[in-house]
């Protein structure tokens, strides 16, 4: 008799990435993994060796929107020599911005 079982037999771990594996091999076999043993040789948290086993994909990059970027050429445009008024100071550029009722920039100090 001859009984095929979708599991893998060539499993390598070299990494975090590598743990989704494990998943498919525990539920057709109906074996416990020892969690912590892995936790150790990838220096690692148990915790989060369970969660990589889960299927966590850790995300590859932040998907934000500057908020000065529709601002950049008026910046350009303010802070070059051509321009009457000269800003000496940063926080001072970003308060004309703000106050001035043309531009009304959104955005805090820590991120201007």
């Amino acid at each position: 008799m001859i009984i095929k079982s979708p599991i893998i037999t060539d499993l390598k771990i070299h990494g975090l990435e590598d743990l989704y594996k494990l998943k498919t091999l525990m539920e057709a076999t109906n074996l416990k993994i020892n969690k912590s043993q892995i936790a150790r040789e990838l220096d690692v948290d148990r915790r989060t060796v369970d969660k990589y086993i889960n299927g966590f994909h850790k995300s590859r990059c932040r998907l934000s929107t500057n908020c000065l970027t529709p601002y950049m050429d008026l910046i350009r445009e303010l802070l070059s020599d051509e321009n009457e008024q000269l800003f000496y100071y940063r926080r001072v550029l970003w308060q004309y911005l703000c106050d001035n009722r043309h531009y009304l920039l959104r955005c805090t100090t820590t991120h201007f």
